[in-house]
């Protein structure tokens, strides 16, 4: 069977053309989610043999901090309050806490692991992780206090010398790491 083409030519292309994927049209202002990480008062101060950031030392794939046993030290000083542990009931009063937080925001909480001296969570959320970390923190913070778990200030927070750890990757096998 001889086919012509517009051009006169009997060639046929046989190249297929894609169709768009649905993904070209969804909204992707914000990535899949995110892997926050935060840690309780005083567990992790700028100079610690384990590394650090600071807001000059942040940019991913970059060294952060050298260990520093003076800065270490004049971190712990400034400290207003001891540093905060967990114990196995406060842990499990966080966990509730940002279970509950996600749930009234409407964020997708895949996974969350409330440890005695910080926490991770993967959030998936059309919002800022800056503002999921925030929330997450505040209601962790009050629930220990209206569990009568801690009489501190702020016990889940940051201290004023640590950065918030806030890590963007996708959820991808976040389902495994239970």
């Amino acid at each position: 069977m001889s086919v012509r083409t517009e051009s006169g030519s009997d060639r046929i292309s046989h190249r297929l053309t894609m169709k768009r994927d649905y993904l070209d049209f969804q909204d992707r202002s914000f990535p899949i989610g995110y892997l926050i990480t935060f840690r309780c008062y005083g567990t992790w101060l700028h100079g610690d043999e384990r590394g650090s950031v600071d807001r000059h030392h942040r940019v991913y794939g970059t060294p952060g901090l050298p260990p520093s046993t003076l800065r270490r030290q004049h971190d712990h000083e400034l400290l207003k309050q001891p540093p905060v542990k967990l114990n196995s009931r406060a842990r499990l009063v966080g966990e509730s806490a940002i279970r509950e937080t996600c749930a009234k925001r409407r964020g997708q909480l895949w996974i969350v692991n409330v440890r005695t001296n910080h926490v991770h969570a993967v959030v998936s959320a059309n919002k800022k992780p800056e503002a999921i970390l925030s929330a997450m923190n505040a209601n962790a913070t009050r629930a220990l206090r209206e569990a009568g778990l801690d009489e501190r200030p702020n016990p889940m927070g940051v201290s004023r010398q640590q950065e918030i750890s806030v890590e963007r990757k996708t959820i991808d096998g976040c389902h495994r790491v239970r």
